[in-house]
């Protein structure tokens, strides 16, 4: 069994992203890239196969660009290429060390197993440090980990990783939306200066700190939040913020690549981690798409050399929308503007059809986080989908909350004609009123209707809460 891993204290990265020059960062980008598609080929059966199939070589992969030679894959190829669909997980890079066996939270559908060797943990670890040093995370600051530590989910053990990594001070937490008096005498001894975390999680935890007596949220006195694991909207990272008194930023990341993009500081869109991940931004027919053209985010990994991988994913679909990236465009702000760039990422599997208009989890989210006085009730929220032989389909929007001022409030058949002026008539209304697809869908076709209800809970499994509930 081979054993070239990368010592585990070393530096991976030598070179800064923003001060390479366009020609050194391609360089950089199509060594690895060649080293990748070599590693690939001698120790992993599934894309050996693949390439044989069509005649390829590591020869033909000179550049990123000639990875349009292969095909995409998505969740299900994995699936199916690994127990109990098949007898062995094909994308398992033969005599390779495997440090974690991870799985996917299944929230999208079947788990998906996930192995990770010595150096991808490595690689991980530092692609996370880089992109929370770019707000300004220190070894001086204490580390709030709310991510859930649950079975074989990656999220706590990466943060924790980076963390140790950075040389800063970890304090991980129970995952529970209720504060203890355990959790609360920590935070109020440690006071710590940055928190990382799911955004529900956090979000969850800052309503409960709200309705603890003499527990102000802002006291804890955290300057940095970082969010990762599921997507979420700009409402709610200001809602976040205004209950914390802190800065709120987003971090790309996946069970199956690891590290991906980064939130800027002072831009409205995401900086890729160039030299660990090549992206591409393709059309339904995984094809390449011009600039600022919404498509589906594919990721390759791009393997250090001399790492070994016990999985690597070459064109991965990630089951994220955005717009076309934009490389090496020099007009952020901020000192991280040579690297290629994304749009806030829209999360696929969040996506349903209701009365043939397409919607999105985030959109439903998003307005209900619009309204001041309503987001500052709303703990959680789940869209669950009906049908009715009468009305078409049915869209059952299930809002979280423990104010009993809104507690049983329910509109059942949302229209812009009705004179009611509820708090679930509102969020109904606002989802109506800004797509007009859906509007006239409800309004003129009547081939849908959406019904609105404040409830006192949500029964969701642990880890990543399922937003979308597909009854039809």
């Amino acid at each position: 069994m081979t054993d070239n891993r990368i010592e585990e204290n070393s530096d991976l990265y030598e070179h800064s992203l923003e001060e390479l020059t366009d020609e050194e960062l391609k360089t950089l980008k199509n060594t690895r890239l060649n080293y990748t598609v070599n590693f690939v080929y001698h120790n992993n059966s599934f894309y050996r196969q693949v390439m044989e199939e069509k005649g390829l070589t590591p020869s033909d992969f000179e550049t990123t660009e000639d990875l349009k030679k292969l095909p995409v894959i998505d969740s299900d190829t994995l699936r199916q290429n690994q127990p109990p669909f098949s007898d062995e997980n094909e994308f398992k890079s033969e005599d390779t060390n495997v440090k974690r066996p991870f799985s996917t939270s299944g929230t999208s559908g079947v788990p998906k197993k996930v192995l990770k060797s010595f150096d991808e943990m490595e690689r991980i670890y530092d692609d996370l440090k880089r992109g929370h040093e770019s707000y300004g995370v220190t070894s001086e600051d204490v580390i709030l980990n709310w991510f859930p530590f649950v079975g074989l989910n990656p999220s706590g053990a990466y943060t924790e990783g980076w963390i140790e990594r950075l040389g800063a001070m970890s304090l991980p937490l129970l995952n529970t939306d209720y504060p203890t008096d355990y959790e609360t005498a920590l935070l109020k001894q440690y006071s710590p200066d940055v928190i990382t975390g799911l955004a529900s999680h956090v979000d969850a935890k800052g309503r409960a700190f709200e309705h603890l007596e003499g527990f102000d949220p802002k006291e804890i006195g955290v300057d940095i939040i970082t969010l990762s694991g599921e997507p979420v909207t700009k409402n709610r990272k200001e809602h976040i913020s205004k209950v914390f008194g802190s800065e709120v930023y987003d971090f790309l990341a996946s069970t199956e690549t690891g590290g991906i993009a980064y939130e800027c500081p002072e831009g409205n869109h995401y900086h890729i981690l160039d030299d660990s991940v090549h992206v591409e931004v393709l059309d339904g027919g995984y094809n390449r798409l011009d600039e600022g053209e919404e498509g589906k985010l594919v990721v390759t990994n791009l393997l250090h050399p001399g790492e070994e991988s016990s999985m690597p994913l070459l064109r991965y679909n990630m089951g994220d929308i955005v717009s076309k990236y934009f490389e090496n465009s020099g007009d952020c702000e901020c000192s991280i503007s040579g690297v290629t760039n994304i749009s806030a990422p829209k999360r696929e599997a969040w996506e349903f059809i209701i009365g043939a208009v397409n919607l999105n989890a985030k959109y439903i989210e998003d307005k209900v986080y619009e309204n001041e006085e309503i987001k500052e009730v709303v703990e959680g929220y789940q869209v669950r989908l009906d049908y009715d032989e009468k009305e078409g389909d049915v869209m059952n929007i299930l809002l979280e909350t423990k104010d009993d001022h809104y507690l049983g409030d329910k509109t059942e058949g949302v229209s812009l004609s009705n004179s009611s002026r509820s708090p679930s008539y509102e969020v109904g209304r606002k989802i109506l009123d800004g797509d007009q697809y859906l509007k006239d869908t409800v309004e003129n076709v009547g081939a849908a209707k959406i019904n609105v209800e404040f409830v006192e809970g949500i029964n969701m499994p642990p880890g990543k809460p399922e937003r979308i509930v597909d009854n039809r």
